[in-house]
């Protein structure tokens, strides 16, 4: 329970951090504007803690936001995993909330979780507002693919979960342990993390737009592809041999009955796409992304042929 009152929260809030402490004071500047009080932030910090610790002693000391900081003792990058983990055994609230810390929330963000969790049993899965989705393909790919692709309200696959924003029972999360350390390279820790979910408790995960938070994407097309290339040669195969029966992960099962598929794929026509991507953004990105994730999966050596 908090120092601060004796009471339980209704949230505990996971901002992991790694040498990003501008981003961190902008995401703790957002939490002392929500209109629900009742919540604790548990900043992570990965590498050495000395500078984000000075942001959060200035929130602290300012006596809006309850706030605590926590980092590894030998003060090292333990990886996006182990870090989110190390907010676990704080966790003393009803909900607990993942919030990646470049994030920025809007008022009624833990408001909107809240009316969503009372109002179910579910996983309340909040959206990203990226403000220049216009002038980045990426982000626009990202607005609009994924969880985007669905209504207010839908329940949706568990392989969809996303950590940026995210809200869920706090007894749930810790009996899962949180999410798979095993996976120490880019990517598919938030699916893998939602398959077991699915598999071990069957929990709804419901796609709650109205819990939003803003943010700039600074990444381009050409380190987005990098980045899900490695994730297809390191971490998938990972989570294909713990999980041999996930197919849905993005979309193995298909990938693996569809001779086509897996062709089309394997053509070295990338590079012109890439020249062409405004023709037609969203479906070119999709392929770009899924034939760089299958790429890594080949390379991998878990892929014959």
């Amino acid at each position: 329970m908090s120092a601060n009152d004796g009471m339980q929260k209704l949230f505990d809030i996971i901002v992991p951090s790694y040498k990003n402490p501008e981003s961190v004071q902008a995401c703790l500047e957002g939490f002392e504007k929500q209109t629900l009080k009742d919540f604790r932030v548990i900043v992570c910090i990965n590498d050495d803690p000395t500078e984000i610790l000075k942001v959060i002693d200035q929130y602290k000391s300012r006596g809006v936001v309850d706030v605590i900081g926590v980092f590894f003792d030998d003060r090292q990058n333990h990886g996006r995993s182990a870090n989110r983990n190390q907010g676990l055994k704080y966790l003393e609230a009803k909900y607990s909330m993942y919030m990646d810390s470049d994030l920025i929330p809007e008022p009624d963000l833990l408001e909107q979780h809240a009316k969503q969790l009372e109002k179910t049993n579910c996983i309340s899965l909040g959206t990203v507002r990226y403000t220049n989705r216009k002038e980045n393909i990426w982000a626009k790919y990202q607005y609009h693919t994924g969880r985007g692709k669905f209504k207010a309200r839908d329940v949706i696959p568990t392989h969809y979960l996303n950590t940026q924003n995210v809200a869920m029972d706090t007894q749930m999360l810790i009996e899962l342990d949180g999410q798979w350390e095993g996976l120490k390279h880019y990517g598919g820790d938030d699916t893998e993390l939602g398959y077991r979910i699915k598999k071990h408790y069957n929990v709804p995960l419901v796609y709650n737009p109205y819990a939003a938070a803003t943010s700039e994407m600074d990444k381009q097309l050409d380190k987005a592809l990098k980045d899900v290339y490695e994730f297809g040669k390191y971490n998938m195969p990972k989570i294909l041999i713990k999980h041999p029966e996930f197919e849905g992960l993005y979309q193995y099962g298909r990938y693996k009955s569809n001779f086509l598929l897996r062709n089309l794929i394997n053509l070295p026509i990338d590079t012109l796409l890439k020249g062409i991507v405004q023709l037609a953004p969203m479906s070119i990105v999709h392929y770009l992304t899924i034939s760089a994730i299958y790429k890594g999966l080949r390379d991998s050596g878990y892929l014959k042929g």
